[in-house]
């Protein structure tokens, strides 16, 4: 199967959004950071101010503050950055193109030079309406092993090739992530 589609912001934000909530951080920086500052503000308020409680709440109240509004602007600054670094210096009007067989995936991207990846490589799946990622092994023999995300529009595919691309999934046990 072969999908055309040219990487658009929207693209790149529901790409982010499904390969960030696989991560800790997602599923958990909110409520974390409420719990803290629930745990820290009736320190502020109440506590003496020569209690302890109160100079640690004091102390940890600007990282709080700091941590509220720069999570969300590293998220933001991400998305536009990796979609920025995709296109490169290349017109808008630039296709990627995402072949898919039973032997291997072969990624084209107008930044980037063509690349093959066999299906051993693929170790992780995810997919919903608006975009499909598959996640692969790079330098596995190197100190630092990293992946690579291979990502595409999901409404560009057909439903025999959305079909065809579950059942290459399954075919060679590839873990589903979110």
């Amino acid at each position: 199967m072969r999908i055309t589609y040219a990487p658009s912001l929207e693209l790149y934000k529901a790409l982010y959004e499904l390969r960030w909530r696989d991560g800790f951080l997602y599923r958990n920086y909110l409520p974390l950071l409420a719990i803290a500052t629930v745990l820290l503000l009736p320190g502020l308020f109440f506590a003496s101010h020569t209690s302890t409680f109160f100079v640690v709440s004091y102390n940890l109240a600007p990282l709080l503050i700091a941590l509220w509004i720069t999570i969300p602007a590293l998220r933001i600054h991400a998305i536009r950055d990796g979609y920025r670094r995709c296109r490169g210096d290349h017109p808008m009007s630039d296709e990627s193109t995402t072949e898919i067989n039973a032997n291997q995936i072969i990624d084209s991207m107008p930044s980037a030079p063509r690349t093959a990846y066999n299906w051993d490589s693929v170790f992780a799946f995810a997919q919903n309406d608006s975009v499909t990622i598959l996640r692969v092994k790079t330098r596995e023999h190197t100190l630092f092993p990293g992946h690579h995300l291979v990502f595409f529009p999901t409404p560009a595919l057909s439903p025999e090739q959305r079909a065809e691309l579950d059942e290459l999934v399954s075919r060679h046990g590839i873990r589903r992530f979110s």
